[in-house]
């Protein structure tokens, strides 16, 4: 994600939710999981079966 774009996704958060937005790339799915996701390689289920694994890396 661009910076630009994060941040206004940072400025929405605040500005209409009042909830502060941390990056975290820890929390992002592996780039070969969401290559195979854009790449049509697997389905939207898949991908989200594969996130709860990518998380407890």
């Amino acid at each position: 994600m661009e910076i630009y774009t994060i941040g206004i996704l940072a400025f929405f958060l605040r500005e209409l939710c009042s909830i502060e937005y941390k990056h975290n790339i820890e929390l992002a799915p592996s780039k070969d999981l969401f290559e195979a996701l854009k790449g049509g390689k697997i389905t939207w289920r898949s991908y989200q079966r594969a996130l709860p694994s990518a998380a407890s890396r």
